[in-house]
């Protein structure tokens, strides 16, 4: 700086102030959707995990009824090919 500082004037310092501000304020605005989009992020696997778990408690749920549906007919239909005499 030859010139000792010479060549800023206050209106050079206000403009960059206000620049400053408004990339301060663009700054602030990112960092909050950003905040918004992790939390929602958050929200969203929590929920895919619950029906994750959900569709899994389901199935075993379906199996354990089909097993026991299966075992109550072979049982009835034993009884009744002995009660026939075909067994």
């Amino acid at each position: 700086w030859e010139g000792g500082g010479e060549g800023f004037r206050k209106e050079h310092v206000t403009g960059l102030q206000k620049y400053l501000d408004e990339a301060l304020g663009v700054t602030k605005s990112i960092s909050k959707e950003m905040n918004y989009l992790k939390n929602r992020e958050i929200r969203m696997h929590k929920t895919s995990e619950s029906t994750n778990r959900r569709i899994m408690t389901f199935s075993y749920l379906s199996i354990a009824v089909l097993l026991v549906f299966s075992g109550v007919q072979l049982w009835w239909l034993r009884r009744w090919f002995k009660s026939k005499k075909l067994l």
